[in-house]
């Protein structure tokens, strides 16, 4: 089951275990009756996206991630509440804690709105994370044989990172206009920064970082999928 799949089926139960119809549940979570319908109804029309899911919790009361969580789909009211310990989390990393999986492109187009983005795979964090962490599908040959084409890592924007790291970096295409991200090894030597692509045969194997780079975050895991 998808992630949409997974949120509208704990909605609905939600809806139905407090006694909810679409005009009630749009008071609760202050949307217009026609926008709860399009994504609650009983013929949806959109998908429950990731900001609007977060939305939906805080207005509801639920834990962070909750209509995240297949396990919810059948107890949702009796795991209603939240405590202020859960309130006040920023590192998250049990099952509940679902990461978006983001191509390279994607990923230097969307990182400032990524919870705004249509994102169609999301996998369980691995381990402790940040709420602003995703995961990364690789994509060339620089980093080999590290890392291949279709390697997923888990970004952390909210890791601190220094030399020697794996990080995705992404700047400002100035051929196309538009962010253009990339994953490697940074690196300082000589007082300047540099993305180092593992790959000996890759060119230019070192690029330093101006003014133009942004080091968006830290690689954390590696995500297998068997």
């Amino acid at each position: 089951m998808d992630i949409h799949s997974t949120r509208y089926r704990i909605l609905r139960a939600l809806m139905a275990e407090r006694g909810l119809n679409l005009t009630q549940l749009s008071d609760k979570i202050a949307r217009s009756p026609s926008q709860v319908s399009s994504f609650a109804g009983a013929n949806p029309s959109k998908n429950i996206g990731e900001k609007n899911a977060r939305h939906i919790e805080d207005c509801l009361g639920l834990p962070p991630y909750f209509m995240d969580d297949p396990r919810n789909m059948g107890t949702a009211e009796s795991q209603a509440t939240h405590t202020p310990e859960q309130e006040n989390a920023c590192v998250l990393g049990d099952i509940q804690h679902l990461l978006p999986v983001v191509g390279m492109t994607t990923a230097g187009k969307l990182i400032d709105n990524i919870a705004d983005a249509e994102i169609d795979e999301f996998v369980p964090a691995p381990g402790p994370c940040s709420a602003k962490a995703f995961v990364l599908r690789l994509e060339g040959v620089s980093m080999e044989p590290e890392f291949k084409s279709g390697d997923r890592i888990v970004i952390d924007p909210g890791q601190d990172w220094v030399s020697g790291d794996y990080v995705f970096a992404r700047r400002i295409d100035t051929a196309t206009g538009t962010p253009a991200g990339t994953f490697k090894k940074i690196v300082y030597e000589e007082g300047e920064y540099y993305l180092c692509a593992i790959n000996e045969d890759w060119h230019p194997r070192y690029t330093r970082i101006d003014d133009s780079w942004q080091v968006v975050g830290k690689a954390r895991y590696q995500v297998k999928i068997l």
